[in-house]
């Protein structure tokens, strides 16, 4: 059933849920619906209405400058039923196997312990994720590019919410819009719109959450019970609020070790070259059959390519994905021609006959140093905003680096064409950053306290009964966009949950 608490909450909250949720976006809306069909009954409260609404946006500004230059907060994100899938590019990949790993080789100042958990953990809900998002299933998330040993290809998906009408136009799913009506349907939910949490009742000798406040923007605060509680409010929010109930609760809620908000993480984009292709190829695609596949899936047409597992570990750098953007039947612009001995008077339709740009977008090192703050200021509901004290560390450049040189090479050895890289390549200095809005970290799984804030189950360190849903809870970044992954943990959540 659906609520809206500017009017009237359900008539019978204080009989108590089996799980209550706070946040209705990409980990909170599957987590309820799976909950929901095995029986329990779920209470979904979402700070935002059905559209975006100026007074709920509000409670998203903060301090986006405290390290290097982020994304305004108010901007990266949506807060309103669905969340920021409202406005994502529907783009989805699986972590690789070596991403949960341990990476010793990254340097002592890097929390290089990797996951709890490895990728076998999740693979019982690809498939499921799948549906979810509205995808073709994944096979694998790589594979061999023939003619180079250091560089593999990326296998992406694309989300679509309808049939298909076009590689380029497909509409991701959207959860507002392909599941309020399942949510508002389903007699196990209760959903409570404009309900803003305020805060939790603890229990601190028996480590476990009460109850939790919330409010509508000009009602009275009301509380609500449940048996076990999730956060899945969005990778800075969740830090936001477990910060601010943490100096509340002198640090019992997963912060004895100051770990809430650590490790906060990105997916850095930047340009690292301009490609021309010297053959006439009917595509980037190896054959025939991943060309069918590529119409029938949805996918776009670009090529994604990443440094091998063996790579990284033998040139101590992170996960990338190049980006081969899409073909453009055009000649270089004279500017760039005239920039290199390597493109000077070369002849558009005779030497080359495409081009393109080589976007990388890498994982950050976790650093406990890059984090989620509080700031002074406070939101109209007197908790204090948000910070992000972003630190971009050498080697996130040098991953970008390396990786772009291996690219160049595999247009060499593959006999594709050639690559112009960009000046800050080639000396090594930080460019111009822009990232993925992909909020990761904060509320880290580790197998201690002192290392992260989630145990293995989502559960935070200290606490019976409270867990986190989201990006927040990624022990590393991984090159692949988050938002699969984050289905697949909200699914691996419901499970846990129904077990206990």
């Amino acid at each position: 059933m659906l609520y809206d608490a500017m009017i009237a909450p359900p008539p019978e909250m204080s009989a108590g849920y089996d799980v209550c949720i706070l946040g209705a976006g990409a980990a909170g809306v599957p987590l309820a619906l799976k909950l929901a069909d095995a029986g329990k009954r779920v209470v979904l409260l979402e700070g935002g209405g059905l559209e975006t609404e100026n007074r709920s946006q509000d409670l998203y500004y903060g301090d986006a400058e405290l390290g290097y230059p982020y994304s305004p907060l108010e901007a990266c994100r949506l807060r309103q039923l669905g969340g920021s899938t409202q406005h994502w590019g529907g783009r989805c990949a699986m972590l690789d196997p070596h991403d949960f790993e341990p990476r010793p080789d990254l340097g002592p100042e890097y929390d290089h312990r990797g996951w709890p958990i490895r990728i076998d953990a999740l693979a019982p809900y690809a498939a499921p994720a799948c549906a979810v998002l509205g995808l073709a299933e994944f096979d694998a998330p790589r594979r061999a590019i023939p003619g180079t040993e250091t560089m593999e290809r990326v296998l992406y998906r694309w989300s679509g919410a309808e049939p298909f009408a076009g590689v380029i136009d497909a509409q991701p799913v959207r959860m507002r819009e392909r599941y309020s009506a399942d949510l508002e349907a389903a007699s196990h939910i209760d959903l409570i719109l404009n309900a803003n949490a305020l805060g939790f009742a603890l229990d601190p000798d028996q480590g476990r959450i009460l109850g939790v406040r919330f409010q509508s923007y000009d009602g009275p605060v009301r509380s609500v019970a449940a048996a076990r509680y999730v956060l899945a409010l969005g990778g800075i929010e969740n830090s936001r609020f477990l910060l601010n109930e943490n100096a509340k609760h002198q640090n019992r809620l997963g912060n004895t070790s100051d770990m809430v908000g650590r490790c906060f993480g990105e997916h850095p984009h930047v340009r690292v070259g301009t490609y021309f292709v010297s053959k006439r190829p009917i595509s980037w695609l190896p054959d025939v059959a991943e060309q069918v596949d590529t119409v029938l899936h949805r996918h776009k047409s670009e090529m994604i390519v990443g440094p091998t597992a063996a790579f990284m570990r033998a040139n101590g750098v992170m996960n990338c994905g190049l980006r081969v953007q899409r073909l453009r039947n055009q000649a270089l612009s004279e500017e760039l021609a005239a920039a290199s001995p390597l493109t000077k008077g070369l002849i558009f339709g005779e030497d080359y006959h495409y081009t393109g740009f080589l976007m990388a977008a890498s994982e950050m090192a976790p650093d406990p140093n890059s984090r989620v703050r509080l700031i002074d200021e406070v939101d109209r509901f007197g908790l204090r905003r948000a910070g992000v004290d972003l630190k971009i560390n050498p080697i996130e450049i040098k991953t970008k680096q390396l990786a772009a040189f291996e690219v160049a090479k595999m247009f060499i050895r593959t006999g594709i064409g050639r690559v112009w890289l960009e000046p800050w390549v080639l000396s090594g200095e930080t460019p111009d950053l822009s990232f993925g809005n992909h909020h990761l970290g904060g509320c880290r799984m580790s197998e201690t306290v002192e290392t992260g804030v989630v145990d293995a189950d989502c559960r935070v360190h200290g606490l019976e009964n409270l867990y986190v849903a989201g990006s927040g809870v990624f022990s590393t970044g991984g090159a692949a966009n988050p938002t699969f992954t984050v289905v697949q943990l909200a699914l691996r959540l419901a499970d846990h949950l129904c077990a206990r």
